[in-house]
């Protein structure tokens, strides 16, 4: 999914709000220290969405190993 730019807001601090969307609707938005690009947003958007990914499913693995741990517990008893 490439994310383009809808709206880009220079602050009055300099630096840059934007906001992108990609084909399913899905919204990202940050600010930047100089004017982006549309394929600036777009790696970036890519990017912290994979990251966001990966560390949803290490807290979930987490989680499990947790459950698991608790529940051998509860066996020995």
């Amino acid at each position: 999914m490439t994310y383009t730019i809808q709206q880009k807001d220079k602050r009055p601090a300099g630096d840059w709000l934007i906001i992108a969307m990609n084909e399913d609707g899905k919204m990202f938005h940050h600010s930047f220290n100089s004017e982006p690009t549309d394929s600036e947003v777009d790696q970036l958007a890519k990017k912290k969405t994979a990251d966001y990914i990966a560390a949803k499913a290490a807290r979930e693995a987490e989680e499990a190993e947790e459950a698991a741990r608790i529940a051998a517990e509860e066996a020995e008893e």
